[in-house]
């Protein structure tokens, strides 16, 4: 889960169903990672989500670095990796960063399907079996984030296969390993929240990661005026039903 320390502090209340927030290092694009992991536990983040290539490149800091020395890091701020974000590698070619975030006991990997931009105006049978063909090609990253103890969770992107409901909801279905999941964006559906609210109850027990971003400031053409941060409650997307179907 994403989110602000606002909202951390607002669930701090309830005994019931709680979030749980790590920091995507993306937020602060090439910022040193030093200053970025000083930042994860006032925050109230459990963790960083570290990225890498033109997203934010702290994976390349963390490898220039080396392990011993980022491991002194994150003990001197109190935090730990809690997954990298392969956006730069896609699923099928991040089992490498995979294995290197398990050295420093993350747990999950998230990626895109690559080369589905073709794919994402299909509709039911031919969908499905392009949904299935996608699943046929992550095998061998699924075998071996089982053989290493990690989750893979799979971004929908506007531009690729997962690009509407329902070929998320086919994607849900079609793994059987239960260490492979989704990490939802509401960015890149329709703004609808009642629709939005349920997907998300459709697919709840296999999201793995919740990106709770809104529309705005870097989100493309958007008119200045209009520009707002891309934090939940800021912009005009109602999170409240996706909340609740959590």
């Amino acid at each position: 889960m994403l989110g602000t320390p606002s909202l951390a502090r607002a669930q701090s209340s309830s005994n019931a169903f709680k979030l749980r927030y790590v920091l995507s290092t993306s937020l602060y694009g090439t910022l040193p990672i030093a200053d970025i992991a000083a930042q994860a536990a006032p925050l109230g983040c459990e963790g960083l989500d570290i990225w890498a290539g033109r997203w934010g490149n702290q994976r390349e800091q963390v490898e220039a670095m080396g392990s011993e020395a980022f491991t002194a890091l994150l003990k001197k701020h109190g935090t730990r990796v809690h997954c990298y974000t392969c956006m730069d590698t896609g699923m099928v070619k991040a089992e490498p960063p995979m294995r290197a975030m398990r050295g420093f006991g993350g747990d999950t990997v998230i990626a895109l399907l690559s080369g589905t931009g073709g794919d994402k105006d299909k509709k039911g049978s031919d969908l499905r079996k392009a949904v299935q063909s996608q699943v046929e090609k992550l095998k061998p990253i699924i075998a071996a984030a089982g053989e290493v103890g990690a989750k893979l969770a799979i971004e929908n992107h506007s531009g690729g296969l997962l690009a509407a409901p329902d070929a998320i909801r086919m994607m849900a279905d079609a793994i059987p390993e239960k260490h492979v999941g989704l990490a939802l964006a509401p960015y890149h559906l329709p703004q609808d929240a009642a629709l939005l609210g349920r997907l998300v109850g459709d697919v709840a027990p296999r999201i793995h990661y919740f990106y709770a971003w809104q529309h705005g400031d870097g989100s493309g053409e958007i008119p200045t005026p209009q520009q707002v941060t891309q934090l939940p409650g800021v912009g005009p997307l109602d999170f409240k039903p996706m909340r609740a179907s959590l």
